[in-house]
């Protein structure tokens, strides 16, 4: 009955019977299961039940002890106060004020078992709210009021006893009043923590230790607190001499505490206290005693502990610095196995979830080091992000920000496809990172490094200065206030030397080489070789010698940095590394042969760079990378066969560089680096005497790989859909997904119900690669989106002749592509440099109507005649008066007018010209002549619509006026029969994307921009492209394959302009794209039109059109025949103000016939498409495929 008297304390508590025998009889376990049912309805006056769940726990506390059945009955009060909050009658707050008074009841209790001076606080403040809330006429006033003078007076009692006693005899107070007298101190010592004077409660609590007899119960929680208070100053104010203590104080409380549930909170403790003492001496065995004591707390607490989620992120966070000492797998495995389970189970406190999520991605960090499995760190990133949407503001968030940034920068390195858009993430959440915690503070140094570290890779990739410029200055500020040479210092060295090898090699100037490698040195000698940063160090060594016997022209240096690296890698563990490592190592002797010329250091190059690539843990775009710089060192050595081997296989994965899941910007961005390696790839396999089948293998599978992806996935779905409906149904909608733009919003569709968009696209590919896989499952699929056989390609020619052009300054070729075979043609003389020096003076306008002529007299001289003149040609084209030729150039060839070549002088020949010879279209690749053609065969001809959407742009934002545009379209209006012709004048994006679908027809009359940099930005201009422009990123997104469209006529300036060199192979522009979404001919320009002529030529091309009833033949020949009547002079006078950007030499014009008119005004306009389809061919047997 004692135990229930003590309950009673609750002001009127009303107990049923069945309540009050189960009280009576003391079942604990009745109890506690009828508290928590009580515990789960909602509080209403009527029936407190909430009130009784509380009631039960506070009478079961008076039995047990246990501090747990206290906080939990606290707990329930709580809430019940907030529950009652949202009533307002008069019996709602009546009960409130009941609920605070018993709630002050339960932390009067709480006070008396731990003292704390914060309890009997809070305890006052209750009492005080639940008179302040109860109305006058409550009949519980008079109990509250006493029950706070009580609590008030209790308080006056304890710290006048205890500041009368007489300073030097202050606790030699009699026994009698002993508890009084550890009431006191806790007391003060708990008032001198909330005020901020530590150094004084920490005198008072050794004070209570000291008078604590040994087995007194309350002598364990001094010690604890003791230990608190010691363990607190040594973080915060570097009192180094407390930390000792406070283990000692741990110690001892853990040894008294055992069989009770202080036992497990003094060992977590522990465990904390040894892991801060390792951090100042180093010593492992700290860590050892540190994982020892997370390891017994974690024993005391039995599964389904609402505090197991804690323990087990102790432990998993102390395995995890042990391994950062031993490197020990096993330390990982066990951390990642609890920090997972820790994770896994409801943690209600924020803070401990925060800092679990934080430790778990960290291990999944070092587990993806350990097994190169990708999906730990896909798993570590959706772990942060969770937790950092959950909470942005707390300190802890902060370092789950910091820990956020290193994976995605991991992700872009692991991956190779070095995504700006996780780069731009990763930047963000590390400055997010830093501005977390304050100018000072000793974690901030490591989290700038990681912020410069990214900065100066998105410096690098994305060519910003300003990036380069602050990560710069970030490192050089870390690298000279920290005093941490282990893995701060050496990434802040990584960057730093870089930056200096940067400005060596374009400014040819150092600045500090020799104060960073002293700093680099001094790092190596004070690092263990069992650290993990090691190698990191070694490399700064290394690659700071070589860079210094650069500038001193020493080899004799070069070597010696060589030698340290080469000794490490052969003689070293491998420490996940390894591949970079030989990176590096090529990169070293690469320079080294610059200087040399000496083979055997381009051999032992060429070794490094193919061992490198045949790391296992090497990604795709390394492996790409070192194979293309290793054939270059073949090919200056004359190797070819082993150039060809290597180029061929790095061709073969450049669509791994740039997978189909990535945003298109990144993967421009990725493919960017390998410009020119395709046609060195050709030149290399026809040197090495492949065969003319291979070397346009080769060549398709290496150009326009973002565009044939495209072209893969929207063709031969006809056939798909008729045998199996459910996986083309499938196909489509994964296909559709991954083609959108990366969405932000967790909600859209392609998110795939994931946080982050980026790993959403992943999980879109890994299903898309599944049902890719059942598809060709089927025999008559096996090839379903396989690359094109050299067959294959071959078929597309019988429209005519195809003729790839590839050019080095080493060796050019063309491959004359015929129904029946290849064949290549050597053009000697046919240099690329040539080719990028006219390439140049077009695309900034500096071209004089003479210098074309030279131009177009170059060009058949040393390319169109030995083609058009080859005995693979003329028999190909036996029996046509005009052979359709289709030009498939590469490389810088892609910006010149070969269609227009021919000799313009006034000595040369009638017929030594192109146009005279040839009817000529242009295509981005095979492939995507192959693509239309099907696109041709497979449409219902009834499908065709007649509607014409015209839309004419006369006047653009900050352009100069076109008036002949509204005058062209005016009269195609006139001309053209259909009585569905829409007319757009000046749209908005939106007006033309809505009208393209259910069009035959589209032409546009206005301005285009080819972007310097990001050819998916070029774009036609609209009324509103200020804001939103119609770019090619917009129109490769859509998908008219349903119904093909006849012709997309663009009488726009540079449709066909890619101005990024490196992104020339792509074959990136607005032409393309129209092919792309569906039209089977494009019509656009190599440069800017002449907006007087565009009229005439329109017209022109048109009536051939409406002659012919839209065959295939009208429109390429519609455009030779328009072509050729302007350059003849046949339609309006040749002067061209616009184009002429510089002044004529009249001596320059003095050797040319100039009855051909301005090339710079009919040599523009170019063909993409079709000329006619010819019936498929049998289906290729698969067998002879394999053969071949």
């Amino acid at each position: 009955m004692a135990s229930f008297r003590c309950a009673m304390r609750i002001s009127d508590l009303l107990l049923e019977s069945t309540v009050e025998k189960l009280l009576l009889s003391l079942d604990e376990n009745n109890l506690r299961a009828l508290s928590e049912k009580l515990g789960n309805d909602a509080p209403s006056p009527e029936e407190p039940s909430h009130r009784l769940a509380y009631s039960i726990w506070y009478t079961l506390y008076f039995h047990t002890k246990e501090t747990a059945d206290l906080n939990h009955a606290i707990r329930i009060a709580e809430v019940t106060l907030v529950l009652l909050a949202a009533g307002s009658d008069k019996e709602t707050t009546s009960e409130q004020a009941l609920t605070e008074s018993n709630l002050s009841c339960m932390l009067d209790s709480k006070f008396d078992y731990g003292g704390q001076a914060m309890d009997l606080d809070q305890a006052i403040c209750r009492a005080e709210s639940a008179l302040t809330i109860a109305s006058p006429s409550d009949a519980h006033v008079s109990k509250f009021r006493e029950h706070l003078n009580k609590l008030k007076s209790k308080k006056d009692t304890l710290s006048e006893t205890f500041s009368s006693l007489d300073s030097e005899n202050k606790w030699q107070m009699p026994s009698y009043i002993f508890g009084s007298k550890l009431l006191c101190m806790g007391y003060l010592r708990d008032s001198y923590i909330a005020s901020g004077e530590i150094h004084a409660a920490i005198q008072f609590a050794r004070m209570a230790v000291a008078e604590t007899p040994q087995r007194h119960p309350e002598r364990c929680d001094n010690l604890h607190k003791l230990g608190d208070l010691l363990f607190g100053s040594a973080i915060y104010k570097k009192i180094f001499e407390y930390v000792q203590e406070s283990i000692d104080c741990f110690q001892e409380a853990a040894r008294i505490s055992v069989g009770t549930s202080d036992h497990a909170i003094c060992l977590l403790q522990l465990s904390e206290t040894w892991a801060l003492k390792y951090s100042w001496e180093k010593d492992i065995s700290y860590v050892e005693n540190s994982v020892s004591a997370a390891r017994q707390a974690l024993q005391c607490i039995p599964e389904g502990h609402e505090q197991r989620a804690k323990y087990l992120c102790c432990l998993g966070t102390k395995l995890r610095g042990r391994y950062e000492r031993t490197s020990s797998p096993e330390d990982v495995e066990e951390a990642y196995r609890t920090l997972n389970e820790a994770f896994s189970l409801d943690i209600l406190e924020k803070g401990v979830r925060l800092n679990c999520g934080t430790q778990l991605a960290t291990v999944c960090v070092r587990k993806y080091e350990i097994t190169k499995d990708i999906t730990f760190i896909n798993k570590g990133i959706e772990t942060c992000e969770s937790l950092v949407n959950e909470d942005k503001s707390s300190s802890e968030a902060g370092e789950c920000m910091h820990v956020l940034a290193q994976l995605h920068r991991m992700k872009v390195d692991v991956t190779g496809t070095h995504s700006k858009s996780e780069t731009d993430k990763a930047v963000e959440f590390a400055r997010k990172a830093v501005d977390a915690l304050a100018e000072g503070h000793q974690g901030r140094p490591n989290r700038e490094a990681n912020l410069a570290r990214l900065l100066a890779r998105r410096a690098k990739l994305f060519h910003s200065i300003e990036d380069g410029v602050e990560a710069q200055e970030i490192a050089w500020e870390v690298l000279i206030s920290t005093t941490d040479t282990d893995t701060t210092r050496a990434g802040i060295l990584d960057i730093l030397i870089e930056f200096e090898s940067a400005r060596y090699r374009q400014e040819n100037e150092v600045v500090c080489l020799e104060l960073l490698l002293e700093f680099a040195q001094n790092a190596l000698d004070e690092a263990s070789p069992n650290n993990r940063n090691y190698s990191s160090h070694i490399n700064n060594v290394a690659y700071l010698r070589t860079l210094s016997g650069e500038v001193s022209k020493d080899p004799n240096e070069i070597e010696s940095g060589i030698n340290l690296l080469e000794s490490f890698i052969r003689n070293g563990q491998d420490d996940g590394h390894r591949g970079k490592q030989l990176d590096n190592l090529g990169f070293l002797l690469e320079k080294k042969y610059e200087m040399t010329r000496d083979r055997s250091d381009s051999k032992r190059a060429i070794e490094a760079l193919i061992e490198c690539g045949e790391t296992p843990a090497i990604d795709a775009w390394t492996k790409v990378d070192v194979a293309y710089r290793a054939a270059k060192l073949y090919i200056k050595d004359l190797t070819w066969d082993a150039a060809s081997s290597l180029l061929e296989d790095a061709v073969k994965l450049l669509p791994k560089v740039s997978p189909r899941h990535i945003q298109h910007k990144d993967k421009t961005y990725n493919l960017a680096r390998f410009g020119g390696m395709v046609s060195l790839a050709m030149s290399a396999a026809l040197q090495a005497g492949r065969s003319g089948k291979r070397a346009l293998e080769i060549i398709e599978h290496g150009r326009g790989v973002i565009l044939g992806m495209l072209y893969d996935a929207r063709s031969d779905i006809a056939r798909l859909r008729k045998k199996r409906p459910d996986l083309a149904k499938a196909f489509v909608e994964l296909r559709d997904k991954l083609d959108s733009p990366v969405s932000s919003d967790p909600e859209a569709p392609e998110t795939h119900g994931s946080l982050n968009p980026f790993l959403a696209r992943e999980a879109l590919q890994t299903e898309f690669d599944k049902v890719v896989k059942e598809i060709q499952d089927d025999p008559d699929f096996r090839r379903f989106l396989e690359p094109t056989t050299a067959e294959e390609l071959m078929a597309a020619s019988e429209s005519g002749t195809i003729i790839v052009v590839s050019a080095s300054d080493s060796h050019s070729h063309a491959l004359v592509v015929t129904p029946n075979e290849v064949v290549p043609i050597s053009l000697r003389g046919f240099r690329l440099s040539q080719i990028q020096y006219w390439a140049g003076k077009l695309k900034a306008k500096d071209v004089t109507r003479g210098q074309m002529y030279g131009m177009l007299r170059w060009l058949w001289r040393f390319l169109v005649a030995p083609i058009l003149n080859s005995p693979i040609v003329i028999k190909a084209s036996a029996g046509e008066v005009k052979p359709h030729i289709c030009w498939v150039p590469v490389g810088a060839l892609c910006a010149l007018p070969i269609h227009a070549a021919g000799n313009y002088s006034k000595a040369g020949p009638l017929e030594e010209s192109a146009l005279r010879r040839a009817i000529s279209s242009y295509s981005p690749s095979i492939k995507a002549l192959l693509y239309i053609q099907h696109s041709r065969r497979e449409m219902d001809v009834g499908c065709r619509t007649d509607r014409v959407l015209l839309v004419s742009m006369e006047k653009t934002l900050d352009c100069r006026d076109l008036p002949y545009a509204r005058q062209e379209v005016d009269l195609l209006n006139e001309n053209l029969p259909s009585e569905a012709t829409l007319i757009k004048n000046m749209p908005l994006k939106k007006d033309v994307k809505e009208a393209l679908p259910g069009s035959s027809i589209f032409h546009f009359a206005g301005h285009g921009i080819s972007h310097p940099l990001d050819p998916l930005k070029s774009s036609l201009l609209l009324k509103d492209w200020k804001d939103d422009a119609l770019t090619v990123e917009d129109l490769m997104t859509l998908n008219l394959d349903e119904s093909p469209p006849f012709l997309a006529y663009l009488s726009a300036c540079s449709t066909a302009v890619i101005k990024d060199p490196k992104l020339i192979d792509e074959g990136i522009h607005l032409m393309s794209a129209f092919q792309l979404v569906g039209f089977h001919h494009v019509i656009g320009s190599l440069w800017a039109l002449s907006d007087e002529h565009c009229v005439a030529v329109a017209a022109d091309v048109y009536d051939e059109i409406m002659k012919s009833n839209m065959s295939d033949d009208s429109v390429p020949c519609g455009l030779h025949n328009a072509v050729t009547r302007l350059s003849e002079g046949k339609f309006l006078s040749n002067r061209h103000v616009e184009l002429r950007e510089v002044d004529e030499d009249e001596d320059d014009l003095a050797s040319w016939d100039l009855s051909v008119g301005d090339p710079r005004i009919w040599a523009a306009y170019i063909h993409m498409g079709l000329r006619n389809v010819p019936e498929p061919r049998a289906p290729i047997d698969e067998a002879q495929v394999s053969q071949t």
